[in-house]
């Protein structure tokens, strides 16, 4: 083996690596399976008893939930949504169908939140969760949660998500838990082992980990009172119409302490699993930068996430089991995959992976992703069967347009070839990009859209951030405009991409993936998924939310890298591009050059384009977008600026900073040249200010100006990385850099 490590050598290392203070190492791989095949029983006897609610709050409004069947006729659920007794709610059970209910009696208390809704009935069959005790359970004790996250998914009908985890704590009506939850889960089940209900899920906290449900003991006294209409609690006495999420007013919980779902000593038991990809699995760099996972394929090339790599920056590197670096090549790639073959050199000495391709593991099944340590980086339940990605939910991508609608009575779309732009909302991605009124949008991505059901699901192909091409039609001219996609942001969840384990920023359109709730960041994804055979089931290929990974499945996988390496020839690496060619060009206009959070490109593990929810305002009021998240030094904000000239500039920062942010460092660099400046508190830690920063001498032609985090308030070292900060925005919220040419 070139990477000098004999798979014995390396077996010792591990043995002395899981041994306890008793002297015995862990056998974790028996246990694993023993908690594999309860949680799985647990999930095949209840999910059917586990439901979705589309709560009706007024003519306009609607709110999505969980719930689980506890009695004929009777669903216990949370407090927040029902808000309040007597609203209609269509109960959809786990095979789509559908049943008519009413909120009942409910207690919203702080984190007491528990609730009744009354419906029709269940069709013949349906299970009826049984309810459990939560005053015995114990601190580690492994608990299973259900729900409908981020709502009621119907293209295709999507059951009930399971997800695992620990108790964390029990502080009276209310159970900490690590179980990965959000928005949409409000309300679903807690089972323990045994299959008995012992929580409702109520809310979740700044990071996956951290969440809480109301114990059932709670509900079980006041059950007859919820029944008869009863509601108690001040929340409850406030509500005001619109659902909720509680935040979590707890001290966060550690990833890694010893009664986690992460636990050191369960990760140390599952090491074995990752013997057959030890070898196999490298780490890539662009730029010096770690930005995922790669995988030893058939012929001496390497697999990892495209979206990652890119094709603008010439230094690529791999990092082998041993620790060497060598130089790598970019050699083939499938756009929809995702994926993309390297080539280090033909003796690296890596062992190619051996994809299992008997299908994808059942519901509820353990899964571990090795990475290039000893033991795995996380492990996990496969939360769903095989299903399709497309709909993206907190992470959806923003254009910022309006359709306009078919034309009346009719069914297609109000042009012969296209969907027709009625209205581009001024500064947001579609107009930053060049779209405009009445332009007529062909193709997204190079999918046709012939009506609006089509635009919607060709945009929904592609996350936040990525830059996708539109054909368009503008009156007798047809253009082909890259357009980077934006987010929005959604202020009535948990943050989605959180501050330890940052999301992917390409998550969807790769087709069927294995969906399961393993805790990784985006700068892991790219190796294996092994079962606990060790078989390699599946690629890591995105880490999308705060509840979820997808992995590609290992007969997909094994089928595109054969198709992808008949025609790779090392001799012909891929044609690297110029950055400028999906870069928005900034020019100079008056003596202002204005950098505008819209038309930036954003980078790195951390750092996202968002964008509020648009105020409901009669015409609609446009909020430009800004970036948040800006956490490390691996994260960037960059633009593409072209002065009329050399010369010296002021340089003025538009952004948003809570108190306790304000003074943390960032830097400006153009070429060569560099400014520090420090953020300043604003009003609110949403409400933007501008504050000048000093002047910089700008050279003529071309050029990118970039903004990172140099230090952040309350690290002890400069340049900590995403690892050196917690808080949902980071440094700062940032929406505009103006240069004003002064001289």
């Amino acid at each position: 083996m070139a990477a000098g490590l004999s798979k014995a050598f390396v077996r010792q290392l591990l043995f002395a690596a899981v041994m306890l203070p008793g002297g015995a190492p862990v056998d974790g791989v028996e246990e694993a399976r023993a908690l594999e095949a309860r949680t799985r029983k647990v999930i095949e006897q209840s999910l059917g008893a586990v439901v979705g609610l589309d709560v009706v709050v007024n003519d306009h409004q609607h709110a999505t939930g969980s719930g689980v069947i506890i009695a004929d006729q009777w669903i216990l659920t949370a407090g927040h949504v029902c808000d309040e007794p007597g609203r209609d709610v269509v109960v959809r059970f786990a095979d789509g169908g559908r049943a008519a209910g009413k909120t009942a009696g409910l207690r919203w208390e702080g984190q007491e939140d528990c609730g009744l809704v009354h419906f029709d009935g269940a069709p013949a069959g349906t299970p009826i969760a049984p309810i459990g005790q939560s005053a015995s359970l114990k601190q580690g004790d492994w608990v299973v949660g259900m729900g409908h996250t981020y709502g009621l998914f119907s293209e295709p009908w999507r059951p009930p998500v399971a997800r695992i985890g620990r108790i964390r704590g029990h502080r009276g009506n209310t159970l900490d838990i690590d179980v990965p939850i959000s928005s949409g889960d409000s309300g679903g089940p807690v089972f323990d082992l045994d299959g008995r209900v012992i929580g409702t899920l109520s809310s979740g906290g700044d990071e996956p980990w951290i969440g809480a449900a109301t114990a059932v003991d709670l509900a079980s006294r006041l059950m007859d009172a919820m029944k008869s209409g009863e509601q108690s609690g001040t929340n409850a006495q406030e509500a005001d119409g619109a659902t909720r999420v509680i935040a979590v007013q707890h001290a966060p919980a550690s990833h890694d302490g010893a009664d986690g779902r992460d636990s050191p000593e369960m990760l140390s038991g599952l090491a074995s699993l990752g013997d057959g990809v030890m070898n196999s699995t490298v780490g890539v760099m662009v730029a010096g930068r770690d930005v995922g996972l790669g995988l030893a394929v058939e012929r001496g090339f390497i697999v990892c996430k495209a979206s990652d790599v890119g094709l603008t920056e010439p230094d690529l590197a791999v990092t082998l089991p041993d620790g060497l670096t060598l130089g790598a090549l970019r050699i083939a790639t499938d756009d929809q995959l995702d994926l993309m073959l390297l080539w280090a050199g033909p003796d690296t000495g890596l062992d190619p992976v051996s994809w299992s391709i008997a299908g994808v593991p059942p519901t509820g099944s353990l899964v571990a992703s090795p990475g290039r340590m000893l033991e795995p980086m996380a492990i996990g339940i496969v939360g769903l069967p095989v299903l399709p990605t497309g709909r993206q939910d907190v992470l959806a991508p923003y254009l910022g347009v309006n359709l306009a609608l078919p034309a009346a009575g009719g069914e297609g779309p109000p042009t012969a070839d296209g969907v027709r732009l009625e209205r581009v909302a001024p500064g947001d991605a579609a107009a930053r990009a060049g779209l405009r009124d009445g332009d007529v949008v062909l193709a997204i991505g190079g999918v046709a859209t012939m009506s609006n059901t089509e635009f919607s699901r060709a945009l929904r192909l592609h996350g936040s951030g990525d830059v996708v091409k539109f054909k368009v039609r503008r009156g007798e001219e047809h253009l082909e405009l890259p357009v980077r996609l934006g987010e929005r942001e959604l202020s009535d969840a948990p943050a989605s991409s959180t501050a330890l384990v940052p999301a992917s920023h390409r998550v969807s359109g790769f087709g069927e993936v294995i969906q399961h709730d393993s805790i990784l960041s985006a700068s892991e994804i790219g190796g294996a998924l092994v079962d606990l055979a060790g078989n390699v089931v599946g690629m890591n290929i995105a880490r999308v939310d705060r509840t979820k990974t997808y992995a590609l499945p290992g007969a997909v996988v094994a089928a595109a890298v054969s198709r992808l390496a008949q025609s790779a020839d090392p001799a012909k690496p891929l044609v690297l591009v110029s950055p400028f060619d999906n870069a928005i060009v900034i020019a100079e206009k008056d003596g202002l050059i204005e950098l505008l959070a819209d038309s930036a490109e954003v980078s790195g593990p951390s750092a996202r384009y968002m964008r509020n929810e648009p105020p409901k305002e009669e015409p609609p009021v446009d909020e430009p977008g800004f970036v948040a998240g800006l956490r490390g030094r691996d994260d960037l904000v960059r633009w593409a600026i072209e002065p009329l000239g050399a010369g010296v500039f002021m340089i003025s920062v538009e952004q948003a900073c809570a108190e306790e942010k304000c003074g943390s460092t960032y830097t400006i660099r153009l070429g060569e040249r560099e400014v520090t400046a420090q953020t300043a508190a604003s009003a609110t830690p949403s409400s933007f200010r501008t504050v000048e920063v000093q002047t910089l001498e700008v050279p003529a032609g071309r050029s990118f100006l970039e903004l990172s985090p140099m230090r952040l308030k309350g690290t002890a070292t400069d340049n900590p990385g995403p690892q050196g900060e917690v808080g949902d925005n980071g440094l700062m919220r940032l929406r505009a850099v103006r240069l004003r040419r002064v001289g």
